[in-house]
């Protein structure tokens, strides 16, 4: 486990998004370790995905893993260069359904 006993995931909660979720849960539980996810919604606000991390912050989770499209992945991406949230010690998972080229 790498010392983590606890990992946040944002998600879009849609098939996949609950998938990926239900999946990565029963992976972690059998390693005793705790999931944190936040569901979203393609319609909801910026400050939706930023209350997210903010809670995941607080939390003092330091591992996080992104299941969102390109909207949802700006904004935890903007959440975490305005809360320098990217520190040594802290990691950002990426699911495959965001490129570069979006983001830009």
């Amino acid at each position: 486990s790498y010392g983590v006993w606890h990992v946040g995931l944002v998600y879009i909660d849609d098939t996949f998004g609950n998938a990926y979720r239900n999946n990565l849960f029963q992976f972690l539980d059998e390693r005793d370790i705790f999931l944190h996810s936040f569901g979203y919604q393609l319609a909801q606000s910026e400050e939706d995905v930023s209350r997210d991390m903010a809670t995941i912050d607080s939390l003092g989770i330091n591992v996080v893993i992104l299941v969102t499209f390109t909207s949802g992945t700006r904004e935890v991406l903007k959440y975490g260069v305005e809360n320098d949230w990217f520190t040594p010690g802290r990691l950002l998972i990426f699911s495959d359904s965001v490129s570069i080229e979006e983001l830009n």
